[in-house]
Protein backbone atom coordinates (compact mmCIF):
# COMPACT_ATOMS: atom_id res chain seq x y z
CA UNK A 1 0.00 0.00 0.00
CA UNK A 2 2.82 2.41 0.93
CA UNK A 3 4.64 1.61 -2.30
CA UNK A 4 1.53 2.39 -4.38
CA UNK A 5 0.99 5.67 -2.53
CA UNK A 6 4.63 6.72 -3.06
CA UNK A 7 4.38 5.81 -6.75
CA UNK A 8 1.20 7.87 -7.20
CA UNK A 9 2.77 10.85 -5.38
CA UNK A 10 5.90 10.63 -7.59
CA UNK A 11 3.78 10.57 -10.76
CA UNK A 12 1.70 13.55 -9.59
CA UNK A 13 4.83 15.49 -8.61
CA UNK A 14 6.53 14.83 -11.95
CA UNK A 15 3.39 15.83 -13.86
CA UNK A 16 3.04 19.06 -11.90
CA UNK A 17 6.77 19.83 -12.33
CA UNK A 18 6.51 19.23 -16.08
CA UNK A 19 3.44 21.46 -16.31
CA UNK A 20 5.38 24.31 -14.64
CA UNK A 21 8.37 23.84 -16.93
CA UNK A 22 8.56 25.84 -20.13
CA UNK A 23 10.33 24.11 -22.98
CA UNK A 24 12.37 25.66 -25.73
CA UNK A 25 14.42 24.24 -28.59
CA UNK A 26 16.52 25.64 -31.38
CA UNK A 27 19.72 25.74 -33.40
CA UNK A 28 23.17 26.95 -32.44
CA UNK A 29 26.61 27.50 -33.94
CA UNK A 30 29.83 29.16 -32.98
CA UNK A 31 33.59 29.45 -33.01
CA UNK A 32 35.94 27.61 -30.68
CA UNK A 33 39.49 28.38 -29.64
CA UNK A 34 41.05 25.08 -28.68
CA UNK A 35 44.23 23.99 -26.98
CA UNK A 36 45.75 20.80 -25.64
CA UNK A 37 47.59 20.18 -22.42
CA UNK A 38 50.93 19.18 -23.89
CA UNK A 39 52.89 17.83 -26.81
CA UNK A 40 55.80 15.66 -25.72
CA UNK A 41 58.58 14.02 -27.68
CA UNK A 42 60.42 10.84 -26.84
CA UNK A 43 64.11 11.61 -26.35
CA UNK A 44 66.60 9.09 -24.95
CA UNK A 45 63.70 6.82 -23.99
CA UNK A 46 62.00 9.52 -21.88
CA UNK A 47 58.97 11.72 -22.55
CA UNK A 48 60.05 15.35 -22.59
CA UNK A 49 57.69 18.29 -22.89
CA UNK A 50 58.04 19.85 -26.32
CA UNK A 51 55.54 22.71 -26.47
CA UNK A 52 51.91 23.64 -26.51
CA UNK A 53 50.21 24.11 -29.88
CA UNK A 54 51.12 27.39 -31.55
CA UNK A 55 47.58 28.04 -32.71
CA UNK A 56 44.24 26.33 -32.57
CA UNK A 57 40.76 27.06 -33.82
CA UNK A 58 37.51 25.36 -34.65
CA UNK A 59 33.76 25.60 -34.98
CA UNK A 60 30.61 23.83 -33.88
CA UNK A 61 27.03 23.53 -35.11
CA UNK A 62 24.10 21.76 -33.53
CA UNK A 63 20.80 21.84 -31.73
CA UNK A 64 19.55 22.23 -28.17
CA UNK A 65 16.51 21.73 -25.96
CA UNK A 66 15.89 23.82 -22.87
CA UNK A 67 13.60 23.14 -19.92
CA UNK A 68 12.94 26.21 -17.76
CA UNK A 69 11.91 26.01 -14.11
CA UNK A 70 11.50 29.57 -12.74
CA UNK A 71 15.12 30.75 -12.20
CA UNK A 72 16.74 27.45 -13.27
CA UNK A 73 16.98 25.66 -16.59
CA UNK A 74 18.30 22.34 -17.90
CA UNK A 75 19.80 22.48 -21.39
CA UNK A 76 21.09 19.38 -23.22
CA UNK A 77 22.84 20.12 -26.52
CA UNK A 78 23.97 17.93 -29.41
CA UNK A 79 26.61 19.33 -31.73
CA UNK A 80 29.18 18.51 -34.38
CA UNK A 81 32.55 20.14 -33.69
CA UNK A 82 35.83 20.34 -35.57
CA UNK A 83 39.12 21.52 -34.08
CA UNK A 84 42.37 22.33 -35.89
CA UNK A 85 45.71 22.58 -34.09
CA UNK A 86 49.03 23.70 -35.50
CA UNK A 87 52.03 21.85 -34.05
CA UNK A 88 55.33 23.34 -35.21
CA UNK A 89 55.09 22.82 -38.97
CA UNK A 90 52.47 20.08 -38.67
CA UNK A 91 48.73 20.03 -38.07
CA UNK A 92 46.27 17.88 -36.11
CA UNK A 93 42.54 17.98 -36.91
CA UNK A 94 39.73 16.24 -35.02
CA UNK A 95 36.02 15.88 -35.69
CA UNK A 96 33.68 15.16 -32.77
CA UNK A 97 30.12 14.70 -31.67
CA UNK A 98 29.61 16.53 -28.38
CA UNK A 99 26.85 16.36 -25.78
CA UNK A 100 27.12 19.12 -23.16
CA UNK A 101 24.38 19.17 -20.50
CA UNK A 102 24.04 22.48 -18.66
CA UNK A 103 22.27 23.44 -15.46
CA UNK A 104 21.73 27.19 -15.62
CA UNK A 105 20.72 29.89 -13.15
CA UNK A 106 19.22 33.18 -14.34
CA UNK A 107 20.90 35.89 -12.28
CA UNK A 108 19.15 38.62 -14.33
CA UNK A 109 16.27 38.43 -16.84
CA UNK A 110 18.77 38.70 -19.71
CA UNK A 111 21.79 36.92 -18.19
CA UNK A 112 22.44 33.42 -16.83
CA UNK A 113 25.37 31.36 -15.58
CA UNK A 114 25.59 27.63 -16.25
CA UNK A 115 27.77 24.57 -15.71
CA UNK A 116 27.65 20.83 -16.24
CA UNK A 117 29.23 17.72 -17.74
CA UNK A 118 30.21 17.22 -21.39
CA UNK A 119 30.55 14.00 -23.35
CA UNK A 120 32.77 13.88 -26.45
CA UNK A 121 33.00 11.22 -29.17
CA UNK A 122 35.93 11.60 -31.58
CA UNK A 123 35.12 9.87 -34.87
CA UNK A 124 37.86 11.25 -37.08
CA UNK A 125 41.42 12.53 -36.72
CA UNK A 126 43.76 13.75 -39.44
CA UNK A 127 47.36 14.91 -39.36
CA UNK A 128 50.47 15.06 -41.49
CA UNK A 129 52.15 13.25 -38.59
CA UNK A 130 52.13 9.45 -38.66
CA UNK A 131 49.47 8.88 -35.98
CA UNK A 132 48.69 5.88 -33.85
CA UNK A 133 45.21 5.15 -32.50
CA UNK A 134 43.52 7.18 -29.81
CA UNK A 135 43.45 5.54 -26.39
CA UNK A 136 39.66 5.90 -26.46
CA UNK A 137 37.19 7.68 -28.73
CA UNK A 138 34.83 8.64 -25.89
CA UNK A 139 35.82 11.15 -23.23
CA UNK A 140 34.13 13.12 -20.46
CA UNK A 141 34.63 16.75 -19.52
CA UNK A 142 33.13 19.64 -17.58
CA UNK A 143 32.11 23.11 -18.71
CA UNK A 144 30.89 26.44 -17.37
CA UNK A 145 29.90 29.72 -18.93
CA UNK A 146 27.56 32.68 -19.24
CA UNK A 147 24.69 33.29 -21.64
CA UNK A 148 22.88 36.49 -22.66
CA UNK A 149 19.20 36.02 -23.59
CA UNK A 150 18.02 38.56 -26.19
CA UNK A 151 14.55 37.42 -27.19
CA UNK A 152 14.89 34.38 -29.48
CA UNK A 153 18.66 34.92 -29.74
CA UNK A 154 21.18 33.70 -27.18
CA UNK A 155 24.88 34.56 -27.04
CA UNK A 156 27.15 32.41 -24.88
CA UNK A 157 30.75 32.24 -23.78
CA UNK A 158 31.83 28.81 -22.49
CA UNK A 159 34.95 27.08 -21.21
CA UNK A 160 35.12 23.30 -21.66
CA UNK A 161 37.86 21.08 -20.20
CA UNK A 162 38.34 17.37 -20.84
CA UNK A 163 38.73 15.28 -17.69
CA UNK A 164 39.48 11.87 -19.24
CA UNK A 165 43.13 11.19 -20.14
CA UNK A 166 43.38 10.55 -23.87
CA UNK A 167 46.64 10.49 -25.81
CA UNK A 168 47.49 9.79 -29.40
CA UNK A 169 50.99 8.57 -30.27
CA UNK A 170 52.84 9.72 -33.34
CA UNK A 171 55.34 7.43 -35.00
CA UNK A 172 58.54 8.01 -36.94
CA UNK A 173 59.35 6.48 -40.32
CA UNK A 174 60.33 3.19 -38.64
CA UNK A 175 56.86 3.02 -36.95
CA UNK A 176 58.45 3.62 -33.55
CA UNK A 177 56.74 5.95 -31.07
CA UNK A 178 58.46 9.34 -31.25
CA UNK A 179 56.02 11.43 -29.22
CA UNK A 180 52.61 11.80 -27.62
CA UNK A 181 49.88 14.40 -27.92
CA UNK A 182 47.38 14.99 -25.12
CA UNK A 183 44.06 15.31 -27.00
CA UNK A 184 41.87 16.40 -24.08
CA UNK A 185 39.96 19.50 -25.14
CA UNK A 186 40.57 22.81 -23.45
CA UNK A 187 38.15 25.03 -25.33
CA UNK A 188 36.86 28.58 -25.10
CA UNK A 189 33.86 28.90 -27.39
CA UNK A 190 31.69 31.81 -28.45
CA UNK A 191 28.28 30.70 -29.67
CA UNK A 192 24.98 32.05 -30.90
CA UNK A 193 21.68 30.21 -30.66
CA UNK A 194 18.26 30.85 -32.16
CA UNK A 195 15.02 29.59 -30.63
CA UNK A 196 12.59 27.80 -32.95
CA UNK A 197 9.85 27.60 -30.31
Amino acid sequence: MKTSLILVLCVLLSCSTYSFAQTDYGLQAGLAFDGTSSLSELRNGLDQLSENPKSASGYFIGTYAEFNFLMLYLRPELQYAQYNRKLNDSYYKTSKIELPISLGYKILPLLSLYAGPSMHYTFNQKSDLNLGDLKTNTTVGAHFGARAHLGPVGISLRYDRGLTDNEVKFLNAEKVVSGRLDTRPEVWSLGISFSLD
